[in-house]
């Protein structure tokens, strides 16, 4: 399982403590080129357990310069949450289970440049979930079948593809290890690892 707690939550607290509503932060993040001019985000504001399994991790922007502004730190704040999900991608590919096709649902879901930026750093393509309470009809089909309950269902029927990954893959891709050296260099200073 590569579930993280940081995706909605770490946004949601980004966006709560600049005091801005979702079409003003996506209008406002992609106006900035991607990568943030320098600007990174470690979205794990409250631990993390994928894909970092680390319940002391902790959120940061790093990079800053005084010609940045809030677009830098919202952009970098999408960017860094769409590396952790990256990263639990690339957990469950280090484990055989490759995945190339995410389904999508929610509020979050519904800006197409969002969706983009999601498909081009994780590399997959986007699907719109069936359901919009997809989370809750998941978990209860994984209770279901883990007591018993239910047969191993049909595949479902996807939906049409809201993003496919694009332009920016490459240079998001390029990105993807900084971001994962960073967690770690703030993971070994916390732990006063001299490395």
């Amino acid at each position: 399982m590569a579930a993280s707690k940081n995706v909605g939550q770490a946004l949601e607290w980004v966006r709560a403590v600049f005091g801005v509503t979702w079409d003003a932060w996506y209008d406002e993040a992609f106006a900035v080129p991607p990568g943030a001019e320098g600007v990174r985000f470690l979205p794990y504001v409250t631990g993390e357990r994928a894909p970092v399994f680390d319940p002391r991790a902790a959120g940061a922007w790093t990079g800053l310069r005084s010609d940045h502004g809030r677009g830098h730190l919202l952009r970098a704040a999408l960017e860094g949450v769409a590396f952790a999900l990256g990263g639990c991608l690339d957990a469950l590919a280090a484990r055989g289970v490759c995945v190339d096709e995410v389904l999508l649902a929610g509020g979050g879901s519904t800006d197409p440049r969002w969706r983009q930026l999601l498909a081009d750093v994780t590399g997959a393509r986007l699907l719109e979930a069936p359901a919009v309470d997809a989370s809750a009809r998941g978990a209860a089909l994984l209770a279901g079948l883990a007591t018993g309950q239910l047969a191993m269902p049909q595949p479902a029927i996807r939906g049409a593809v809201l993003a496919a990954p694009g332009s920016d893959q490459q240079a998001y891709a390029a990105m993807a290890d900084a971001h994962g050296d960073l967690y770690r260099r703030l993971r070994q200073r916390r732990r006063g690892d001299p490395r």
